[in-house]
């Protein structure tokens, strides 16, 4: 669970361009896709917050 959020956070990091590939994959293989987003929300805000990243990942999911 921890790994799979430091994953998340590392994505948030580093891959823009590929986010909503990796995104749509991590939810197509897990079936409690919705949960994995939530997860994935708060762990990029969390970083946005701390970093002062301009791009923000929920942004991305939430139009």
């Amino acid at each position: 669970m921890i790994r799979l959020l430091f994953m998340f956070i590392l994505i948030c990091q580093g891959f823009y361009m590929n986010i909503l590939l990796k995104l749509t994959l991590f939810i197509t293989i897990f079936p409690l896709g919705i949960v994995w987003v939530e997860h994935f929300i708060d762990a990029c805000r969390m970083k946005n917050h701390d970093h002062g990243y301009i791009f923000k990942c929920a942004d991305i999911i939430q139009p």
